[in-house]
């Protein structure tokens, strides 16, 4: 089932990260995944990182950030990271959720800025949804759909399935329309459209995980990053995700 680009958010392993960074990302690779999507570095400096990375043959993706990571202060030390790591993808992991259509213009005006800063750089800007860009503010496109249509082709997306499809969006239709914008997706999978709870990809059923496999194939996106956000046993959940994928 699965494509030659499979990685993980290590979020999902935050708790293993940052009581042994390393052993985390050596269990990683051990599970068959082929990259990383960064959350932080826990006790490693850039540099540590990407040579860890580099050992274990573990591609860095792209990294999660805040906004506050690309105000004026901050800006020039998160390049710098993003440029230790050898990472190229800078995504923006949250926004507050706008609440009107003037409130959409505003974050589309603020995504082209973002761009275009990296851009400079050499650095891609990408988007992270949850479930609230999923809500519609006219009555017809959701609001990531407005993002997406109101940013410039600089402006990238990672789309989370997961929450595409919680929040009553169509993750395969989304991907399909827009192929051209996403070059990354979360699979996540929810345990049910009555519990907004992250769950294995075989304990849930609001995602039809080969489904979405198969259109990103189709499509030509093969940056698939797994993400569970929480889990009794992140690593046991992890290795379960893995063998889903590769196993299928």
């Amino acid at each position: 089932m699965i494509t030659d680009k499979f990685g993980i958010q290590m979020f999902s392993l935050r708790e293993s990260f940052e009581a042994n960074s390393q052993k985390a990302l050596e269990s990683v690779a051990k599970m068959g995944y082929n990259g990383v999507e960064a959350a932080g570095l826990g006790c490693l400096s850039p540099c540590e990182y990407k040579t860890i990375c580099d050992q274990l043959e573990l591609e860095i993706y792209s990294a999660h950030i805040g906004e506050n990571d690309l105000t004026d202060e901050k800006f020039d030390e998160t390049v710098d990271i993003l440029k230790a790591l050898g990472c190229k993808r800078a995504v923006l992991a949250w926004i507050k959720t706008p609440e009107s259509i003037d409130g959409v213009k505003t974050v589309c005006d603020k995504f082209n800025r973002y761009a275009d800063m990296l851009s400079r750089e050499g650095i891609e800007f990408h988007f992270h949804n949850h479930d609230g860009e999923m809500k519609t503010l006219d009555g017809e496109k959701s609001i990531l759909e407005q993002l997406i249509e109101g940013t410039s082709a600089k402006v990238f997306f990672e789309l989370d399935t997961g929450w595409c499809n919680f929040g009553g969006g169509d993750s395969c239709d989304i991907i399909s329309r827009y192929a051209d914008r996403i070059k990354l997706i979360h699979l996540k999978q929810i345990k049910s459209m009555n519990e907004r709870i992250t769950t294995e990809f075989e304990n849930g059923n609001v995602i039809d995980v080969k489904r979405i496999v198969s259109v990103c194939k189709k499509v030509g996106i093969d940056h698939i990053i797994t993400e569970q956000d929480n889990s009794d046993d992140e690593m046991l959940s992890a290795k379960m995700n893995a063998d889903y994928l590769i196993n299928r």
